[in-house]
């Protein structure tokens, strides 16, 4: 693991992606001082905990999190303040409960990957008014916990929507029609 400080990061004034995917960083602190930053990714790093410090970037459009382990936690409520989101990916990223209502606010919102997750109850209908959503992957919930459960939903609103994955889940019903 490295130590990397991004308290200086301000003086970056036109930084808008930094990818540090891969580098043992287990913190982000001082990245919200990188106002202009836009896309960020952070896979498979060492944070054992969600970096809150994300939430000062409300410029972020790419947010890509996965294979992180923050076991136990919920999806943070806080990701709905950042409306320029279009991309949002924290697969394998221990996750529980169930997927936030709040999902539906960000209208912005193109590319959400959270499987391999343990992710629980029924799919929230709200995912169905998401109308820029072109890529929803909410697999492999039940290879690491209960799984999603209930009827699918039949996303008839959704042109936009190209790429569904549900596998590895527990859901129940019939296939809807659309």
């Amino acid at each position: 693991a490295i130590k990397f400080d991004l308290e200086g990061i301000r003086n970056a004034a036109n930084l808008e992606s930094l990818d540090l995917e891969d580098t043992g960083l287990s913190s982000l602190s001082g990245i919200g001082q990188a106002s202009n930053l836009k896309l960020l990714r952070v896979d498979n790093n060492n944070f054992v905990s969600f970096p809150n410090e994300v939430f000062d970037l409300v410029n972020l459009e790419v947010l890509s999190l996965s294979n992180n382990d923050f076991s136990q936690e919920a999806v943070p409520n806080n990701l709905q303040s950042l409306s320029a989101m279009t991309y949002f990916a924290c697969s394998g990223c221990g996750f529980t409960g169930p997927i936030p209502d709040w999902l539906g606010s960000m209208q912005n919102l193109q590319y959400l990957k959270l499987s391999q997750n343990a992710l629980t109850g029924n799919l929230p209908e709200v995912l169905e008014t998401m109308m820029t959503l072109k890529h929803l992957d909410l697999s492999d919930q039940a290879t690491f916990g209960l799984g999603l459960r209930g009827n699918l939903l039949a996303f008839a609103t959704q042109t936009e929507l190209t790429e569904l994955y549900l596998h590895h889940n527990n859901f129940q019903g019939v296939i809807p029609d659309t």
